[in-house]
């Protein structure tokens, strides 16, 4: 699962390169992302998100053919 901040860098859709976004300190950071991934096993590779600022965080083990629970904090992640 994944979150980004400044818009999404994988979307491959010309038009949609990342905006960026304004701190809460009124610093606008044109073109800039932050994407947070949340991931099950190995991690993505981070060269899918050019040069995004990425936050990457395991959620642990998990039973394989069973269904598993996870609480994401985004805020936490933020």
């Amino acid at each position: 699962m994944s979150a980004a901040i400044g818009g999404d860098p994988t979307v491959r859709d010309p038009s949609s390169n990342p905006v960026g976004y304004t701190t809460k300190d009124g610093v606008v950071s044109r073109g800039k992302s932050t994407v947070m991934i949340w991931y099950l096993g190995s991690p993505p590779p981070t060269s899918l998100f050019g040069s995004a600022h990425v936050y990457a965080t395991s959620l642990g083990a998990y039973n394989l053919n069973a269904w598993n629970t996870y609480t994401i904090d985004v805020t936490a992640a933020a």
